[in-house]
């Protein structure tokens, strides 16, 4: 469920240990000296605030920052990080199946409950384990920010014919959702993806991708003994969703979820939150700015913030620009991640049996709710078969392209139709097993490497 995580430990400047394991650059190599800068004039200083290289041939400043690689013993897997004299951090970038397996064809779930509480406790506590194992010194958690998360799900099918034939038509749907939000879209064979400025979805086959990455890394170095035939197979019947979420997309749900001028934030579970409590009460005294300042400016997320501690200053809680990333905001990232997946699910054909019925269930609905006025045996007759109609017509075409050839009133009326039956306004030709949205096949083929 969690893949790739960027991890960024700010104030690095003041855990000595750290910095010089991270950082350990040539002092001085040909026509470059590592020296010390005033950031403000420039000048050369002993004790100074951040680290340069000084190019002697034309006195350029460039501040440092330095790119490289830990390297996992018991995996072919590195993990990518950065560490910045300018903006005092280090940062770690890096897929959390591929450090402990070496391949996402394996997820990072708990086997025996899947709920986002466990989940988020899991989470947790691999970070935990990742800082004790590969940090030599220890740094607080409230300097730990969570900076990107991707969420995934590898959903299997019963071939890789299956899984192919399904993703055609996902590609169906990726044109009418991508392009009804506007965003960049590209599709390919074996993949579709679209990037928005404060995510990125995409959903690919694994197999392929496999094939070409992992598989020939684990013919090399395979310390998890996978058998790779069987694991190639596995990942043969598998479509990949992959969705990252960025500090930008964080901004974005706290102040929808948590800022008491919009809708989502009257939800008595988002305006009980302690931080929007908070700002609703400076609110009512007079104070709605702070509360925008706060909710509209860029923040940190990090493992503890100064609103986890009651007896900090508000103040400090306020210009910190800092939140907590917590378990209810991964609850709803984890929620937006899973309904862009549903919403890429490929609905098959209904017979003419499964139409009828479910007609049936909403003209009984109707006459349920509209006891007052009931309609005539000829007006059900004549809704019963505009409805039915309407469903069949699906099968042979888009319906969303008619938008363009009759009036609005109609085509929404059609919409609407076809809503009140739970049918999709697309015409799928999709003659496979409808596949499921859940762990089973998972457990069956891939427990026994956990």
């Amino acid at each position: 469920m969690i893949d790739t995580i960027v991890l960024r430990i700010h104030n690095i400047s003041k855990y000595k240990r750290l910095y010089d394991q991270f950082y350990r650059p040539t002092k001085e190599k040909n026509s470059i000296t590592k020296a010390y800068i005033d950031e403000d004039s420039g000048e050369y200083m002993e004790m100074g605030y951040s680290a340069a290289l000084v190019f002697h041939d034309n006195n350029r400043v460039l501040p440092l920052m330095h790119r490289s690689a830990v390297y996992v013993p018991s995996s072919h897997y590195s993990v990518s990080y950065v560490i910045s004299t300018q903006k005092d951090f280090l940062e770690f970038n890096f897929s959390i199946p591929k450090y402990i397996w070496s391949t996402n064809v394996m997820q990072f779930i708990n086997l025996f409950d899947n709920s986002e509480t466990i989940l988020f406790g899991e989470l947790q506590k691999f970070i935990t384990e990742f800082i004790n194992d590969n940090c030599h010194e220890r740094p607080l958690m409230d300097d730990i920010e969570i900076n990107r998360i991707d969420f995934c799900y590898n959903q299997f099918f019963n071939s890789k014919d299956d899984a192919l034939a399904y993703l055609a038509e996902q590609n169906k749907l990726l044109v009418k959702y991508a392009r009804s939000s506007g965003n960049k879209f590209r599709s390919y064979d074996t993949s579709i993806m679209y990037v928005t400025r404060r995510y990125s979805f995409k959903i690919y086959h694994k197999g392929t991708e496999f094939a070409k990455n992992d598989y020939k890394k684990l013919v090399e170095n395979n310390p998890k003994g996978f058998d790779l035939k069987e694991l190639q197979g596995i990942a043969d019947c598998v479509l990949r969703y992959e969705m990252t979420f960025r500090n930008t997309f964080f901004d974005y749900i706290v102040k929808q979820y948590y800022y008491s001028s919009n809708a989502k934030a009257q939800d008595e579970k988002y305006s009980g939150y302690h931080v929007s409590k908070m700002y609703a009460n400076i609110a009512s005294f007079g104070g709605q700015k702070l509360g925008e300042e706060f909710f509209t400016k860029s923040k940190r997320y990090l493992l503890k913030s100064p609103w986890d501690y009651s007896f900090t200053d508000f103040d400090l809680k306020h210009n910190s620009f800092s939140m907590t990333f917590d378990l209810q905001l991964f609850q709803i990232l984890l929620k937006t991640f899973w309904e862009k997946v549903k919403q890429y699910q490929v609905q098959r054909h209904c017979d003419i049996i499964e139409i009828n019925k479910r007609i049936s269930q909403y003209i009984e609905n109707t006459n349920i709710r509209k006891r007052a006025r009931l309609p005539t045996e000829k007006a059900k007759e004549q809704g019963r078969v505009r409805l039915m109609t309407t469903a069949l017509l699906s099968y042979y075409m888009n319906l969303e392209e008619l938008k363009a050839f009759i009036p609005q009133r109609s085509f929404y009326r059609i919409k609407s139709d076809m809503k009140k039956l739970g049918l999709d306004m697309t015409s799928h030709t999709l003659t496979i097993p409808q596949p499921k949205l859940d762990f089973h096949d998972y457990k069956i083929y891939l427990s026994k490497y956990h």
